[in-house]
């Protein structure tokens, strides 16, 4: 099942209509029909938020059956999927998604993690707090 399919699925479980949706979420019609019928794809994380709030579930629901190219999705714990949508995650992922479209190699990836930490011990103190120097 495609993002788009489980989109509908979804709104017309709710009993919703295009058009409640569009207002519920501040999208347009077209681009909730675009995104039904998989003329458009990929939406924004911050779409997907706002899809799922308007349909009252979780976004992991909204995502269920659906991933890149139609491949299922592996279940989400539910400290992922609650950190997944949080707003203020949306930086850290789209870093994430930038790493993961380089096809940076695991071992370098695994680098980089290592220079954020050390980075982030240098600007905050024990206790996560940004260093007052």
């Amino acid at each position: 099942m495609t993002f788009g399919q489980r989109l509908r699925q979804l709104r017309l479980s709710k009993g919703m209509t295009v058009v409640r949706l569009g207002e519920a979420t501040g999208l347009s019609q077209a681009y909730i029909s675009s995104l039904e019928n998989g003329s458009r794809q990929s939406p924004t994380l911050k779409t997907i938020r706002r899809l799922a709030e308007a349909l009252s579930v979780p976004v992991e629901e909204l995502l269920e059956d659906a991933g890149a190219h139609g491949k299922k999705l592996q279940y989400l714990s539910p400290d992922v999927s609650s950190w997944l949508a949080r707003e203020e995650n949306t930086p850290y992922l789209r870093l994430a998604m930038q790493l993961s479209s380089r096809q940076i190699p695991p071992d370098r990836a695994e680098k980089l993690c290592l220079m954020l930490e050390d980075v982030l011990r240098y600007l905050l103190d024990d206790d996560g707090d940004p260093k007052m120097d």
